[in-house]
């Protein structure tokens, strides 16, 4: 099953925009990720600016990234 991450925070208005759309995909498991919490986590992967969605294989390799304002047509592309 593919995963999908979101990296985001509490005042990023964008990133709460993102947040119902990953909530609804289905046939994926979903990660929500506080970049205040984890911040070592996101410094780890080169996340510098917030909503980031990352895709991953069954083996947890990256398929893609999205970056910003981000739309549901752009995530479901990614996880199907």
């Amino acid at each position: 099953m593919k995963k999908v991450e979101l990296y985001s925070a509490d005042w990023c208005s964008s990133c709460k925009a993102v947040y119902p759309i990953v909530e609804k995909l289905e046939n994926v498991e979903v990660e929500i990720v506080d970049v205040e919490k984890e911040t070592e986590r996101a410094v780890s992967l080169s996340i510098r600016s917030i909503p980031v969605v990352r895709v991953l294989d069954e083996e947890g390799n990256q398929l893609g990234r999205l970056v910003g304002k981000i739309t549901k047509q752009q995530i479901e592309e990614l996880t199907l």
